[in-house]
C-alpha cells in the first residue's frame, strides 16, 4: 500500500532488506488482471479523496499488494453501484449517497480478502468561490507515500486536476471537488520545493513544501534469534526532525523494541535518522512499514484525528461498532477540552491492542499519531 516498506527475509544469522515503494508509472508499470479473476487479484488498497460532494463527479484508484496501478478491477460502491478501474487504474464516478459515510468496496474472493476505502460525502459548501481554495496541505511530501490536498474547486476528475511538484508533473491518484490525493514524480529532487495545484489547466499560486525520501539501512552483522539489533531509516532531502510512523508487519517473526506500532523522531541535522530496535524471535520473513507520520507531529491535530475516527467508524461491524462510539465520545471531550488529549491517544490505544480489522486499523493508527507528541 502506497508506503515505503523495509521488507526482510530473516534467517537466525543474516536478514536481507530491500525498499519497495507504490508505481506511478500509468503505463508500462500498469497490470490488468485476467477475466477469470473477476477483478479480484492481490488488489491491496482502494484509494478516495478525504472527502466527496453530493450530485458531482469523483475519481478512485486501485492498487495491487505490488504498489502498481491495476487496471479492470471492479469495486462495489454504494447503492449496489459498481465502476471497473481503466488503463490507468483510475475508475470515475458521480456521487449519488447522501451525506455521511461512503465506502468503496472489492468483495472477498477465493484469491484474497475483502478490501475497502472509506470517504466522507458532504453537501455544497454553503460559501465558496470559484477559485481553486485549500485549507489543508502536507508540508512534507514523500516519495512513494500518497499526499493528500483539501480544499474546494477541483473538478473531481483526475485528468481535470493537476499537481507539479519541484517541477515535475506528479500522478493524481484520487479526486473530488473537496480535494485530491497525489503522488510525486518518481524523478522529483529532494528537498524544498513548490507544490502548484492547477483545475482545467489553471495554476493556483505555488505552496512551499519539502520532498524527502526514507532510506533504509539493514542491520549491521549478522542477527541472531533473542538478540538485539537495530534497524536505521534516514529521512533524506531535509535536515529537520521529523516524525515518522513504524508498524511491524510480523511479529510472530521480529519483535520491535518500541512496540509493533509507533512513532519515532528523526535526529536532524545532516543524517537525520531515526532508530528501529528489534529483537528476531524466530526465522521467517518479515516486513516493517516506516513512512513519515500524519499531522504535523507536535501539538494534537483535533481536525485529522476526528476525520480519521470518523473513518474508523464508518467502517467498523459488529463488536467494534460501540468500541469506536465510545472512542467518538472522548473525542468530543477532547475537542472541548484540548487538555484530554492523552486520555483520547489512551483510548485509541486500547482499541489498537484490540487487533481491529485492518482497514480499521489503519485509521485508528492515524488518529493516534494526529494526537501524539513529540
Amino acid at each position: 500500500m502506497y508506503r515505503g516498506f523495509a521488507t526482510a527475509a530473516a534467517l537466525a544469522a543474516a536478514v536481507f532488506i530491500c525498499v519497495t515503494t507504490t508505481s506511478s508509472r500509468t503505463t508500462d508499470q500498469q497490470k490488468q488482471i485476467p477475466p477469470e479473476m473477476h477483478g479480484h487479484a492481490a488488489v491491496a488498497e482502494i484509494v478516495l479523496p478525504a472527502e466527496l460532494e453530493v450530485e458531482k463527479p469523483a475519481t478512485l484508484s486501485v492498487i495491487d499488494s505490488d504498489g502498481m496501478l491495476v487496471e479492470g478491477v471492479i469495486v462495489s460502491l454504494p447503492g449496489g453501484r459498481k465502476v471497473t478501474t481503466d488503463a490507468t487504474g483510475r475508475a470515475r464516478f458521480v456521487l449519488t449517497s447522501e451525506p455521511g459515510a461512503f465506502i468503496a468496496e472489492v468483495p472477498a474472493s477465493a484469491l484474497q480478502p475483502r478490501v475497502r476505502g472509506y470517504s466522507l460525502v458532504r453537501v455544497h459548501p454553503a460559501q465558496n468561490s470559484a477559485v481553486l481554495t485549500v485549507s489543508e496541505y502536507p508540508h512534507i511530501l514523500v516519495h512513494g507515500q500518497p499526499a493528500s490536498v483539501l480544499g474546494y474547486g477541483f473538478r473531481g476528475d483526475a485528468e481535470s486536476d493537476g499537481a507539479v511538484v519541484g517541477g515535475k508533473t506528479a500522478v493524481i491518484l484520487a479526486a473530488s471537488p473537496m480535494g485530491i490525493v497525489f503522488q510525486t514524480a518518481e524523478d522529483a529532487n529532494l528537498g524544498p520545493a513548490s507544490l502548484v495545484l492547477s483545475v482545467a489547466g489553471v495554476k493556483r499560486e505555488p505552496i512551499g513544501v519539502t520532498i524527502v525520501s526514507l532510506e533504509i539501512t539493514r542491520p549491521e552483522g549478522k542477527i541472531v534469534v533473542g538478540s538485539k539489533s537495530e534497524m536505521f531509516v534516514r529521512v533524506a532531502g531535509t535536515e529537520q526532525k521529523t516524525m515518522l510512523s513504524v508498524e511491524n508487519r510480523a511479529p510472530d517473526v521480529v519483535e520491535l523494541t518500541n512496540g509493533n506500532f509507533h512513532w519515532a523522531l528523526s535526529t536532524g541535522g545532516v543524517v537525520n535518522e531515526a532508530t528501529i530496535g528489534m529483537r528476531p524471535r524466530g526465522a521467517g520473513d518479515f516486513s516493517v512499514s516506516v513512512r513519515v507520520a500524519p499531522g504535523n507531529g507536535g501539538a494534537p491535530d483535533l481536525k485529522l484525528a476526528r476525520r480519521e475516527l470518523l473513518a474508523a467508524q464508518g467502517l467498523s461491524e459488529d463488536v467494534w461498532i460501540p468500541r469506536i462510539d465510545r472512542v467518538m465520545l472522548r473525542m468530543d471531550q477532547t475537542e472541548k477540552n484540548p487538555k484530554n488529549a492523552a486520555k483520547l491517544r489512551q483510548e485509541i490505544a486500547k482499541l489498537l491492542a484490540e487487533n481491529p480489522p485492518p482497514d480499521v486499523t489503519r485509521h485508528l493508527q492515524s488518529a493516534w499519531l494526529a494526537v501524539a507528541q513529540k
